[in-house]
């Protein structure tokens, strides 16, 4: 998804021999929801904000 927000042409590459932090990660979000809280912002439209807000603050 962020390969396609940032129009990455490249190719990725994951050494799989390589270890990648915690094994099993797991979310749940029902502790949060049972208190209330509600996400506001949608995954992608939130990849797009965060990277217009970066290209429109950085410094070449």
């Amino acid at each position: 998804m962020i390969k396609e927000i940032i129009r990455f042409n490249g190719e990725l590459y994951f050494n799989t021999e390589k270890p990648d932090g915690t094994m099993k990660k797991l979310t749940d979000v029902s502790k949060l929801n049972s208190l209330g809280w509600r996400h506001q912002v949608e995954l992608h439209d939130g990849i797009m904000q965060i990277h217009n807000w970066y290209v429109g603050n950085s410094r070449s």
